[in-house]
């Protein structure tokens, strides 16, 4: 309709995977299912909702060769909001995620532990994300000025997982050797990029700044990485990246 849509579906993953390629999803026989929500409250306000659900069989088999049948479910949800005003346009988003490895975004999934030690049977638990931005600019024809800021947080998972695993085709174990996920290291990250665009005829100039500065895990005096039973970073430094991006575009 002219004030609210509604969007549902049904997806399988190819460029984008969760870890161990999208054949952990097809193992499942059920698709990556989500739903949008979006309501236009004026003709230049919008807001939005999402909801997702995906399942995942990690593995057909245990490395013992028995039948793995243990799966995991994961959730994600989101709002967002687009402002358009006579001279600038306003956007932001907030997402929590599970398991968003697909998505390009810190997290994956942990085993959780070994049910059956004889025959491998494992269950996993998801590694939760938030993550937020917001981005601002203006409208004019021949210069536009905008404004991007980012903040995304580790929320590690809900459970705590195992931290010596025990895989026959591997002596070494520790709690990252069952960790399947983006940015296992990083508590949090956050982004602030200015821009300026130049409008003239069919050509473009465009010049941004992205600071970024991501907080990884510090090492104990005993060699091992600062993370608690659920995976989440207990102490950490700071590193900053500084980067210039220059862009010309011709439009024709």
């Amino acid at each position: 309709g002219e004030s609210v849509n509604l969007v549902a579906a049904a997806a399988t993953q190819r460029d984008f995977s969760s870890p161990g390629g999208y054949r952990t999803l097809s193992n499942t026989v059920m698709p990556d299912l989500h739903a949008r929500l979006e309501i236009n409250i004026t003709r230049n306000f919008l807001v939005g909702v999402t909801a997702g659900y995906k399942k995942m069989l990690p593995r057909l088999k245990t490395s013992t060769d028995y039948k793995a049948e243990n799966s995991l479910g994961s959730a994600t949800a989101n709002a967002f909001v687009n402002l358009e005003l006579k001279k600038v346009r306003v956007k932001m988003q907030g997402i929590y995620a599970q398991n968003s490895f697909d998505g390009l975004m810190i997290g994956g999934y942990a085993v959780k532990g070994i049910t059956d030690s004889l025959k491998d049977f494992r269950e996993y638990t998801p590694v939760n994300t938030f993550s937020a931005w917001i981005d601002i600019h203006t409208k004019g024809k021949k210069f536009q000025v905008g404004l991007f800021g980012g903040y995304t947080q580790n929320l590690g998972t809900a459970e705590a997982v195992s931290t010596v695993i025990f895989d026959p085709q591997n002596t070494a174990s520790s709690v990252l050797y069952n960790l399947y996920s983006r940015g296992t290291t990083i508590d949090n990250v956050y982004r602030i990029s200015p821009r300026l665009i130049f409008n003239s005829g069919k050509f473009r100039c465009a010049a941004e700044v992205e600071y970024t500065v991501a907080a990884y895990a510090e090492t104990s005096d005993n060699g091992n990485l600062q993370l608690d039973e659920n995976l989440k970073v207990t102490s950490s430094q700071p590193v900053s990246n500084l980067r210039v991006l220059l862009a010309t575009y011709y439009f024709f």
